[in-house]
């Protein structure tokens, strides 16, 4: 491999590298493994449809919000998703590119599928 080569590979990984550390820098160092299981655990999910387990997912915060729509419980959100036409695209999962706070136990986390 000539050095312009190797050179390039290994600033493609250091921006690589970077990029993954900085995709959950507001998020405590001790949490981002388990933020980021269940990031997985969600995209599976929403891809099989599975919203019961879905809501499983959600912070107390969001549920309370959920409340405002008469959709708090487990019960009313899956009543209330019975008559909405779903249509999921096909992903294999969420690639995250960036994250904020919102609530003491909640963020939003911005990325792709």
């Amino acid at each position: 491999m000539s050095k312009k080569r190797l050179v390039v590979a290994l600033s493609l990984l250091a921006v690589l590298t970077a990029s993954c550390a900085n995709r959950y820098s507001v998020v405590p160092k001790e949490m981002r493994a388990r933020l980021d299981e269940r990031l997985k655990e969600s995209s599976s999910y929403l891809r099989t449809q599975q919203f019961d387990k879905y809501y499983d997912l959600f912070s107390d915060s969001y549920i309370e919000e959920l409340k405002a729509f008469n959709h708090g419980t487990k019960d009313e959100y899956l009543e209330h998703g019975k008559g909405l036409t779903r249509s999921v695209p096909p992903f294999d999962d969420c690639i995250p590119r960036s994250t904020a706070k919102t609530a003491n136990d909640a963020y939003l986390i911005s990325g792709e599928i």
